[in-house]
């Protein structure tokens, strides 16, 4: 008995013109599900020009922040070299204030010496024969030559003249003494208000040291919360943009198909 060959069976293969019916059949869904992708696309590139101004204000108050601690570092700096300098000088001033005072120590016992060797002097005086006052007489004023006569001492008319003379600058130079001594009071009480201002102004330094070293803590501390925060920022703002992103994606594809759908489309 005869058998038939048997046709072999060939599927049929889409053509183009199947591909674009099929196209040209959904082409709305295929606009609105683009549309949906674009309109996606745009709000998270707004969202990301958003987030992108907000890092660049930060960023500013960042580096004003910074700004601030360099400043603040260049007070403390110069503060600090300041502070050395006042106490170089005042170490200085200190020591020439001892040296000086040193000085006036040894002048001071020095005239009281000579204070007292002229009491005795005066009271030797006051009980020498006419001889020996001829001769101390004298030593005082060589030009006054007395002699000494039964009676007592005489001098000739120049001599007495040069004694009075001699005796005339007493007075001046008590007054003198006088006054250089209140001069020499008022100098030592001027030195005890610049000592007392130099103690002053040395308080003053620690106390502004203080306070711009609790600055320069406090400026830290700020500048690492601000770093913190501003790394917050920039995390939050990258989360939002891809949940907004995910979010219109999930929402805005069924939303489009669903239209699609109701549409006829």
């Amino acid at each position: 008995m005869a058998t038939t060959p048997a046709t072999p069976v060939i599927a049929s293969i889409p053509t183009l013109s199947t591909e674009w019916t099929w196209i040209k059949a959904h082409e709305r869904v295929i606009l609105v599900f683009m549309a949906l992708i674009v309109i996606a696309f745009l709000g998270s590139k707004w969202l990301n020009h958003d987030a992108a101004k907000k890092d660049a204000a930060a960023i500013v108050a960042q580096q004003q922040v910074v700004a601030a601690q360099a400043a603040t570092d260049a007070a403390v700096k110069g503060a600090a070299a300041a502070a050395a300098q006042t106490a170089q000088v005042t170490q200085q001033y200190l020591a020439m204030i001892d040296s000086l005072t040193r000085q006036n120590n040894v002048l001071a016992a020095a005239a009281a010496q000579r204070q007292t060797a002229l009491v005795v002097q005066q009271k030797a005086v006051a009980a020498m024969p006419p001889p020996d006052l001829a001769k101390r007489w004298a030593a005082l004023v060589p030009t006054a030559a007395p002699t000494v006569t039964p009676t007592g001492i005489a001098v000739t008319d120049v001599g007495a003249r040069d004694t009075v003379v001699a005796l005339e600058s007493i007075p001046v130079y008590q007054a003198n003494l006088a006054d250089e001594t209140t001069v020499a009071a008022n100098l030592t009480q001027e030195l005890a208000g610049a000592n007392l201002l130099n103690n002053t102004l040395g308080v003053e330094i620690v106390s502004l040291n203080g306070v711009i070293a609790d600055d320069k803590i406090l400026l830290t501390k700020t500048v690492n919360s601000d770093k913190l925060e501003l790394a917050a920022v920039k995390a939050d703002a990258r989360n939002n943009s891809r949940k907004w992103f995910v979010r219109g994606m999930y929402v805005g594809v069924p939303i489009g198909f669903f239209l699609g759908h109701v549409l006829g489309f």
